[in-house]
């Protein structure tokens, strides 16, 4: 958003990505990623050329994203999408990208994009979601790429990667008061309450 000019949309290029790649796990984006996009526009050269690429920048790290929601645009490129993954020894993942909780949010949330972009809602041209962008559950999930089993299994195994447990200490506070070398901690810490208490008095 801030590197872009004024008339250029929001976007990150290559090679920043390429310069922040360490320790990261990429996808691929769904309908409007640059590999589906390709795809769609009918320049599968380009398709595996940017596949190849991030491939490069994310070794052992990069995942080609499935989604359905029941779009013609999704459904198009699907084939062609998990043809160029199986040629390129690259993973697949199963996602959902989720818009509001539960289906019936749908009308609902039509009408807020129409709030934002300015339109109507029966506008033929204009942005437009299904029903089925709500929060699917894990048995929906499973449901809907049921022949594909190891896009599911790529779901569990990006959040077993990503897990990450802080180990716990401890707060690391500054000592306010030097306290005589071989002092213990209790004798530490009451040099610090009396210094706390005089610094009180002083300020009222």
């Amino acid at each position: 958003h801030l590197k872009p000019a004024d008339t250029e949309p929001p976007h990150v290029k290559i090679a920043d990505i390429a310069r922040h790649a360490g320790g990261l796990i990429a996808l691929t984006g769904g309908p409007d990623g640059p590999v589906d996009s390709a795809i769609r526009a009918g320049q599968e050269p380009l398709a595996r050329q940017r596949l190849e690429q991030l491939a490069a920048i994310f070794p052992g790290a990069l995942y080609v994203e499935l989604q359905r929601h029941g779009l013609p645009h999704e459904q198009q490129v699907e084939a062609r999408l998990l043809q160029l993954a199986y040629e390129l020894r690259l993973p697949i993942v199963a996602t959902n990208e989720c818009y509001f909780a539960n289906p019936d949010d749908y009308e609902a949330h039509d009408a807020l994009i129409c709030i934002a972009g300015g339109n109507y809602v029966v506008e033929d041209n204009r942005r437009r979601l299904s029903r089925e962008h709500y929060f699917k559950s894990a048995g929906e999930m499973a449901e809907l790429f049921a022949h594909l089993p190891e896009a599911l299994a790529a779901t569990v195994e990006i959040a077993k990667r990503c897990a990450f447990r802080p180990r716990g200490r401890k707060p690391i506070l500054p000592r306010f008061v030097q306290a005589a070398p071989g002092a213990s901690e209790e004798q530490q810490l009451a040099i610090e309450a009396e210094e706390l208490r005089r610094q009180a008095s002083a300020g009222l």
